[in-house]
């Protein structure tokens, strides 16, 4: 076995756990703690006309290892996008006959491009370069989301560092294969995903740091109450106590005839 291929299947075990991450949303609807608008049926959709091109590309140029990988990631895609849509049919019948026409669309597209019409392999090399580049319009649109909304919960950390390993692994084979269109489509990847791991644990660090800044103003409150409650259970049955000293205090009635 070459060293490419060796490369290219360590490469393939990150894409295919990267690809099982997307699952997460869709557990997490099953256990009631997340709705099906949450889902990232965008990504899926755009993953998996990412991953058709490659696969054609891999036809091409006779790499066994990015066949496969991309074989996987055009099925549990599938998968993924069917169990969205048979559920969301019942809610949002336009989006989810959208979202199954892109899809077909998509298919159909890639396949009549990349089979009928165009034949050299450096061109199909450059339609998958494109893909992959439009594909990271996702994570930058979640970039864009955390910045707006300053909430570092819309990044997926597991399916960030899962991308990002696919990334780097597909980037190594690449720069082994000579192949400019993967080493660099995938590098523009790592960058990415960097840049949205960073912003994601900026963030987490920020709102740990202000919950902890609103807990000591709350627990300061809470003992100013408490001091206050002390001082009036103090003050009764005519005695009232000033500075450390208790004082008696005579009550004087007068009645006028």
């Amino acid at each position: 076995m070459e060293q490419e291929d060796i490369f290219g299947y360590v490469a393939t075990c990150f894409s295919v756990v990267f690809y099982i991450t997307l699952s997460i949303p869709f557990i997490k609807v099953l256990r009631c703690k997340m709705t099906y608008d949450n889902t990232p049926i965008a990504m899926i959709i755009t993953i998996y006309v990412d991953c058709l091109s490659w696969y054609f590309y891999s036809e091409r140029i006779m790499n066994e290892p990015l066949g496969l990988c991309n074989k996987i990631g055009i099925c549990i895609c599938i998968s993924l996008a069917i169990i969205y849509l048979a559920f969301e049919i019942r809610h949002y019948i336009i989006d989810t006959v959208l979202n199954g026409l892109i899809m077909i669309m998509g298919t159909l597209v890639v396949h009549k491009s990349l089979i009928d019409v165009i034949d050299e392999p450096q061109t199909v090399g450059k339609f998958c370069f494109v893909a992959k580049v439009i594909s990271y319009h996702i994570p930058i649109i979640t970039i864009y989301k955390v910045i707006r909304a300053k909430n570092y919960l819309n990044i997926p950390i597991f399916t960030s560092f899962a991308y990002l390993a696919s990334n780097i692994g597909w980037a190594v084979v690449g720069k082994k294969m000579n192949n400019i269109y993967i080493s660099i489509g995938n590098l523009i990847g790592v960058v990415i995903i960097l840049v949205q791991i960073g912003i994601y644990f900026n963030y987490r660090k920020f709102f740990k740091k202000q919950a902890r800044t609103t807990s000591i103003f709350s627990d300061a409150d809470e003992d100013s109450t408490q001091e206050n409650k002390t001082k009036k259970k103090n003050i009764k049955d005519g005695e009232i106590k000033i500075k450390g000293k208790t004082k008696r205090i005579k009550i004087i009635s007068r009645i006028n005839d």
